[in-house]
Formats: structure tokens, sequence, C-alpha cells
């Protein structure tokens, strides 16, 4: 009886011990974090004033005033007259087939020099100190008088260094009876020139010949002046005609022309 009261005790003490750790056994289950319910605030119906609808001011406009248009009175008086355009410089031309030597035709077969050093032909202008020399088909005298002929433009050395003076030897010419030698001379527009022009000649035995008198002093002002020479006194000679600048005032100034120098043969 005592044996079988322990028994009993025995055995649910053994029942428990499992339920104990079967319950130990059961992973427990975290608890969730409570949610907070959020009160939704009771919506105030806000009442608003009934209103008329106003429009957008919008920015004044400036008035313009227009400005009282004045008349413009004009003079009665008749204007001047414009200044009459200047007649053309009046050249004589040679009768055709008289003409033996053109000058300004054969302006680079001849030899042009300063005295002291050669010049190249056409010259350039933007090297002129040693002098300068070309052939135009027209240019414009002093007194602003237009010219319409072949014409040489010229400027003598400006002295000291770059050699003073401007010479043109030209190729060997026979001179006949009656030849005769015709230029107009002048001052460049705008150059106020005071030079002397010169016709010299180199004769046959390389002498340089300067003391016949064809020679003429010119200053700007004097106007275009035609020259001629009379060349019979060297009939039969063969010599190299020149044509001579010099210089009388100040080189630079002194732009010149000849205009349309050659020399005719009379016609038998």
């Amino acid at each position: 009886m005592k044996y079988s009261r322990s028994l009993n005790l025995l055995f649910a003490f053994g029942v428990l011990s499992s339920s104990l750790m079967a319950c130990a056994s059961v992973p427990a289950t975290p608890a969730l974090p409570q949610q907070t319910q959020v009160t939704q605030p009771t919506e105030i119906p806000v009442l608003l004033p009934p209103t008329t609808s106003i429009p957008p001011t919008l920015p004044q406009q400036t008035q313009v005033t227009q400005p009282t248009e004045i008349p413009v009175v004009l003079p009665t008086t008749t204007p001047n007259p414009a200044s009459p355009t200047p007649d053309l410089l009046p050249i004589e031309f040679p009768e055709p087939g008289t003409v033996v030597l053109d000058f300004v035709a054969l302006v680079c077969n001849a030899r042009w020099t300063n005295g002291a050093f050669d010049l190249p032909c056409p010259g350039n202008r933007n090297d002129i100190a040693e002098g300068f020399i070309t052939s135009m088909d027209n240019a414009v005298a002093e007194g602003m008088i237009p010219v319409e002929a072949p014409v040489l433009i010229a400027l003598p050395g400006l002295g000291g260094e770059h050699g003073a003076g401007l010479f043109g030897r030209y190729p060997p010419l026979t001179i006949q009876s009656n030849d005769t030698f015709y230029a107009i001379l002048a001052c460049q527009e705008n150059a106020a020139c005071d030079v002397v022009f010169a016709l010299t000649y180199i004769d046959a035995q390389g002498n340089y010949q300067h003391d016949m008198g064809w020679s003429w002093q010119h200053s700007f002002g004097g106007g275009p002046v035609p020259v001629q020479v009379d060349l019979s006194p060297l009939a039969g000679q063969t010599v190299e005609l020149m044509l001579v600048v010099l210089d009388q005032g100040t080189p630079q100034d002194d732009w010149v022309l000849w205009i349309y120098p050659y020399v005719a043969r009379a016609i038998k």
C-alpha cells in the first residue's frame, strides 16, 4: 500500500517534469508593439465672407503727347553754283609715225639714278628716299588740272646719303635735222615742288653734256608749261638723251610731272 502510493507520486512527478520540458522547448512569440491609434482632428468648417471678384489692377498707360510738327522754312535765295570742273589740259599730240623716242613708253628701258644709286623702275612708293619714277596714263597737275595723256611721275632723291636729283638715261638715238623734243612740265597736284627740269645727253664718247641751256626752273603755282627743243645742232650724232630733275627747295615736296615727253621727226 505504501509502495503503491510512492509509485503514484513518482509517476505524477514524471508527468509534471515532461510537461515543463515541453513548455520550455516551444519558442516564445515576441510581443508586437502596440499600435497607437491616431485621432484624426475634427474638421472645423471655415465660413468665408462673400466677396466680390476684383480684377487685377493693370498698370496705367502713360499717354504720349505727339510733338507739334514745326514747318521748316527753306531759304528762297538761289544757292551758289558749284565750282566748274577744270578743263582738261590741252595737249597737241604728234602726227602718227613721227615719234622716234617716246620717253613714257620706254621709261623702264632707261637707266634711272639719283647721282649715287640706281633706282628701280617702276619705283616703290613705300621707299622713296632715294627717288622715284613711274609712268601713268593720266594724272592731276597743279591747279587741279586733269591730264589725260601719257605722263611720268617723278621725285628726285632727298639728298645726303640718299643721293640727290633724278637722272633718266635713255637708249641711243641718232639725231636728224629738225628732230624736236616736246614736253609739258608741271608739279603734281598738292605738291609744292620747286625744281629745275632739264634735257641733257651723253655723247658718243661717253661725255655728259649739260650746258646747252635746255633747262627750266619751275615751282608750284606756275601752271603746266609746254616746252620744246630743236635738236638740229646734234644732227648726225648718236646720243643718249637724259631727263633730269634737280631739287631747288624741299625735296620731299618735289613730285613733278613730265607730261608726254617725246622726240618727233619731221616728215619729208
